[in-house]
């Protein structure tokens, strides 16, 4: 099983080297492959103690492709980072929107996935779990990227936070835990955020449009969960 998922990892890195490549290009550096070797291996640490969790013995290809949506959330982040540190190498290359473009790959892959699981039968509790808690690393990210190159309020950070503060408060209140129904507006909100918090890097956007597009999403994620947790609480006197 261990060396399904080796193998699995050791080909994700070969992709994240190629995107980072074709990404950086000409200003790839020493520096910037051993910063993203560095996050790659933190995150596949993760993913690797995660699958011992789930018993899995192999990637289906929906979780594969769920990989390469983290992979181009590692080297966003990077694209984020280094822009911000050192606008006269790789803000252009943030500011010529490579980072829009990787968001919206992204954004399109996440809905291959899901396609994928479900017309090959792999949907499975890792695999839900995995593309979870990719959309929220890629909120994450966005999220960090507006904050240091968009000048917003940390407020932001609200959006990817919302997930964790539901599962922390899971553990005070049993009747958080209970199954929410499937929700199309569910799925929907946290796709429009992610459109949203992707529209705000446009580079030629005046900073007052910024700021009401992030609020915006951000009452529309706030307005998703309290949606939620309305709902089970309503549910809290039935038996589970």
């Amino acid at each position: 099983m261990q060396i399904l998922i080796f193998k699995t990892i050791f080909q994700a890195y070969i992709s994240l080297l190629v995107i980072l490549t074709l990404v950086f290009y000409k200003e790839l550096s020493i520096f910037i492959i051993l910063q993203n070797t560095f996050i790659f291996l933190i995150i596949s640490t993760v993913i690797y103690k995660v699958c011992l969790h789930y018993n899995m013995h192999k990637f289906t290809r929906a979780s594969h492709i769920t990989f390469i949506r983290i992979i181009l959330s590692i080297v966003m982040l990077s694209l984020a980072l280094n822009s911000f540190f050192d606008t006269s190498i790789y803000g252009e290359l943030y500011f010529l929107n490579m980072f829009i473009f990787l968001a919206f790959i992204a954004l399109i892959l996440d809905g291959a996935d899901g396609f994928i699981a479900r017309k090959y039968k792999e949907s499975n509790s890792f695999g839900i779990a995995f593309d979870q808690e990719a959309d929220n690393l890629m909120l994450l990210i966005l999220s960090l990227s507006i904050y240091l190159n968009k000048n917003i309020n940390i407020i932001i950070f609200l959006i990817p936070i919302y997930r964790y503060i539901f599962i922390l408060f899971m553990y005070r209140f049993l009747w958080l835990k209970r199954e929410l129904p499937k929700s199309f507006l569910r799925k929907f909100i946290c796709i429009f955020t992610s459109i949203l918090l992707i529209i705000s890097h446009i580079s030629y956007l005046d900073e007052y449009i910024v700021i009401n597009i992030v609020f915006f999403a951000l009452f529309i994620i706030t307005f998703s969960f309290a949606k939620d947790i309305i709902w089970l609480y309503g549910k809290k006197n039935e038996n589970m």
